[in-house]
């Protein structure tokens, strides 16, 4: 009777030992006891969803400022004909003491003294220039000598600017013998000279190309403070598609065009 009842009691703590869970007795048994476990779990990190990378892009259009030192891109942001450039320019407000002037059929602005006049010459009066013109503009100081005319001229097929500079009345004249390079304007190479008059005042001109045609500023100089009217002027030139920090005036210029003035 004693032995069944202990093959009873064997069966039993087998049938115990052998259901879930109870396989982890020991391991705890060793915990409890203060050794350590090499069993571990990983840890699972959910990572949070990333946020969109569509951003709105935001077009800015580059400073429409004028001013010959200014870093910023010059043009405008826009692919616009002479008309809608002419707009969004003189929409802009100028430096102090400045006005803008912007051709709307050839494309080209410079800034120029705020005080100044300016008024379209009559194309067909042959006593303008003796040479005939596209268009020309009289810019005209109010309290005194200084003053610009601007002319433009189609630049026959096949020539070049220089030929046009080399054909001018008074190249042949001027009073110092240099080609002034490198100059450009307008991302094109430039002209210049100055020549010393012989009933009225000095004066300086300068030779540009845009497109198919080319203009010639021609500067009066009563004084030498008159150039600090006139370089600024000149160095403001711009187009849709030359910024004005592109433009090269050489030191011999600047050198000659002081001393004749003295």
């Amino acid at each position: 009777m004693k032995r069944r009842a202990i093959l009873i009691v064997a069966a039993a703590v087998l049938i115990i030992l052998t259901l879930p869970g109870c396989n982890d007795l020991d391991s705890k048994a060793q915990l409890a006891a203060g050794e350590t476990s090499t069993s571990t779990t990983p840890l699972i990190s959910i990572s949070p969803q990333p946020a969109s990378t569509t951003e709105t892009t935001k077009t800015s259009k580059p400073s429409l400022s004028l001013t010959p030192t200014a870093i910023q891109q010059q043009t405008l942001a826009i692919d616009s004909n002479p008309e809608q450039y002419c707009a969004e320019l003189t929409n802009h407000n100028p430096q102090a003491g400045k006005s803008i002037y912007c051709d709307t059929h050839y494309g080209f602005a410079f800034e120029y003294p705020a005080d100044w006049e300016r008024e379209e010459l009559d194309r067909n009066d042959p006593q303008t220039h003796p040479i005939a013109y596209e268009k020309a503009t009289l810019f005209l100081a109010r309290d005194n000598d200084n003053s610009l005319r601007l002319y433009t001229w189609k630049l026959p097929a096949g020539n070049t600017l220089r030929q046009a500079v080399e054909a001018y009345p008074g190249y042949q004249n001027r009073e110092y013998k240099r080609d002034y390079q490198p100059m450009r304007l307008l991302g094109k190479p430039a002209y210049g000279f100055v020549n010393r008059a012989t009933q009225d005042y000095n004066s300086l001109t300068i030779f540009f190309e845009h497109g198919a045609y080319y203009s010639v500023m021609h500067f009066s100089l009563p004084t030498r403070q008159a150039l600090d009217d006139y370089w600024p002027l000149i160095q403001s030139l711009q187009t849709q598609d030359g910024p004005p920090e592109e433009n090269i005036l050489p030191e011999e210029l600047f050198q000659d065009s002081n001393d004749l003035t003295q």
